[in-house]
């Protein structure tokens, strides 16, 4: 479930997802063609690596289109905060929270963690599988909205939150959410774009609807957790001519 895909459009030509007339008054995320990134090794690429003139999919159905329509939406490199964050954890129960075509998930249990992962997408389910499939592991997946899911308190040990993408009200449910489900003592765990990063850094969602800050996030668990670190943190990422640099959120709590 990563519901606010970037319009993705040519410089020259209107919106094609919204049909603005100016591209810059799109009110959906975008990136200029040519400015976004494509999957490989360093630098990291967090964002969607699919061609140009993406069509703008919101709900279920509309991301299911969109992940049929490239091997690859999102990088398959596995993030440098996730791991940096999580590779020191004893392997136990995990859930991987709007986990998309599931290299987190995937990595979690070629850990030995026990993973379910989580999204409305069944394609991107299906990939998941089948990369988990490539690689001898079996993380459980269930499809359904964050919002409607029937989750099971305190029974995980990490919830895992990766570059969501969501009006705030629905993030700060899938924070909540995230806490209701980890036990006391578990890790919930938040990487995403940070509001920073729309004038201050590159590439990313540039509708501020769909971005938050540190501080929103710590606050939000701040009740359920013990702050361990939230932080904006940067990293490497292609630019049209030259690396540039991303500005994400990191918020790392321990269950109360």
């Amino acid at each position: 479930m990563k519901p606010s895909p970037k319009c993705v459009i040519d410089r020259s030509r209107s919106c094609n997802a919204c049909v603005a007339p100016d591209p810059r008054s799109c009110p959906y995320p975008y990136l200029l063609a040519g400015d976004e990134e494509t999957g490989g090794a360093a630098p990291e690429h967090e964002e969607s690596i699919a061609g140009a003139h993406e069509e703008q999919a919101m709900d279920a159905a509309g991301w299911d289109e969109r992940y049929r329509g490239t091997a690859l939406v999102w990088a398959a490199a596995l993030n440098r905060f996730v791991e940096g964050e999580l590779a020191g954890l004893p392997a136990r129960r995990a859930v991987d929270l709007a986990a998309g075509e599931g290299r987190n998930a995937v990595w979690l249990a070629e850990r030995g963690w026990d993973v379910d992962a989580v999204d409305f997408s069944a394609v991107a389910l299906a990939k998941a599988e089948t990369l988990a499939a490539e690689r001898g592991v079996h993380p459980r997946t269930t499809c359904t909205d964050l919002m409607a899911w029937d989750a099971p308190e305190a029974a995980y040990d990490l919830a895992l939150i990766a570059y969501l993408q969501l009006p705030w009200p629905q993030v700060s449910q899938v924070l909540r959410l995230a806490a209701t489900v980890v036990r006391s003592g578990g890790t919930l765990l938040l990487v995403g774009h940070d509001a920073s990063n729309r004038e201050h850094g590159f590439g990313g969602p540039q509708d501020p609807r769909v971005l938050y800050t540190t501080e929103q996030v710590a606050a939000e668990w701040r009740p359920y957790a013990r702050i361990l670190r939230a932080e904006t943190v940067t990293r490497p990422v292609d630019g049209p001519e030259r690396p540039r640099t991303a500005i994400d959120s990191l918020v790392r709590a321990e269950r109360l």
